[in-house]
């Protein structure tokens, strides 16, 4: 048998591993839904907001890089979102991922893990 100490090292190691795949993941989520936000908006919208769609991967790079953003920045490109991100209109295996990125047990009705997010959030 193993000594506890390492027993426990390694427990806390294998606790890190799945809250850094759990933020990857999330990370992968955010940066597929804005490349499909980006292209939906590109192929179906005037030029002028097509610079927007370029614009907005501009800012994803950005973001991406740890490169400082406005708060202007942000709310400008808030607008291309619309409803489709909001807590209300998100599939069930998203608010999941949501609750496990944010440390919530990601069991119980989408109602339950919704008020559970924004409680979250709020604090």
């Amino acid at each position: 048998m193993l000594p506890s100490t390492f027993q426990d090292k390694m427990k806390e190691q294998e606790a890190l591993k799945r809250r850094l795949n759990a933020r990857i993941e999330y990370a992968k989520f955010l940066q597929d839904t804005v490349k499909e936000m980006a292209k939906e908006v590109q192929n179906s919208r005037s030029g002028e907001i097509k610079k927007t769609a370029e614009d907005l991967d501009g800012f994803m790079n950005k973001v991406r890089r740890g490169t400082q953003v406005s708060n202007d920045e942000i709310l400008g490109f808030a607008k291309l979102f619309n409803d489709e991100l909001t807590l209300d209109n998100i599939s069930r295996p998203r608010l999941v991922n949501m609750c496990k990125y944010m440390g919530i047990s990601p069991y119980g009705t989408d109602a339950y893990l919704r008020y559970m997010l924004r409680k979250r959030l709020q604090q």
